[in-house]
């Protein structure tokens, strides 16, 4: 099996939502494998390329997990059970990569297709797997806590915008404790207008910017 492990390159450095532009190498990665009952199967660490080389069993689910200082955690899931040989085969490579992301403490990112309809909280369906991908760094990274912004547009009176911006926070929050992450570990804070991504005047804004400035970041508390 090899294993790389990688990280994002942004459009510009250290900034997250700047969009991603390509990937590195990230060596020196922690990499351990484990049975479907937690048992250790192999660890060790990437070479200085990202690389990482063993043999597995078949008949397993295994869970790939990849670790790093100042990065978060990052897992992977894969099956040996149907693996077949050919005649004379006695092998195969199994490839597969770890993403592993950056820890910027303090910094709201923003969140991939986390926008609201106007006047309204409700988790729109094409939200669910940007909130699901986030339920698993959750999970892979257990130490740590985070505090989910959310955002109206310019339009309404501030007070009744800071209100509904704290429901669709509160709203993010609901589902994740719905997929199982501790409460304790979650945040909601509504700023309402007050942090618009496009500063327009309001009565000139098209409704793509009101749409990109209703939204909900996350960032890591600690």
């Amino acid at each position: 099996m090899t294993v790389m492990t990688r990280k994002n390159m942004f459009n510009i450095q250290d900034d997250p939502n700047s969009g991603i532009k390509s990937k590195a190498p990230l060596g020196q990665s922690l990499i351990k494998i484990t049975d479907e009952n937690g048992t250790k199967i192999k660890d060790g660490y990437s070479d200085n390329n990202g690389f990482f080389y063993c043999e597995i069993p078949i008949g397993k689910n295994l869970t790939i997990l990849g670790a790093k200082l100042e990065y978060l955690n990052a897992t992977i899931e894969i099956q040996t059970n149907n693996i077949r040989f050919a005649e004379k085969e006695f092998s195969k490579t199994i490839n597969t990569e770890l993403i592993l992301d950056k820890i910027y403490t303090d910094r709201e990112i923003n969140l991939e297709n986390i926008y609201y309809d106007y006047d309204k909280w409700d988790i729109r369906p094409e939200a669910k797997p940007t909130l699901d991908q986030l339920a698993k760094i959750l999970n892979d990274n257990p130490q740590i806590e985070i505090q989910l912004s959310s955002h109206t547009d310019c339009r309404g009176e501030e007070l009744y915008n800071t209100e509904l911006s704290q429901k669709r926070a509160q709203a993010a929050i609901d589902y994740l404790i719905a997929e199982g992450i501790d409460s304790r570990r979650l945040i909601a804070k509504g700023f309402g207008e007050t942090q618009p991504v496009v500063a327009c005047p309001c009565d000139q804004c098209t409704d793509a910017q009101h749409q990109t400035n209703r939204r909900t970041t996350f960032k890591v508390l600690k």
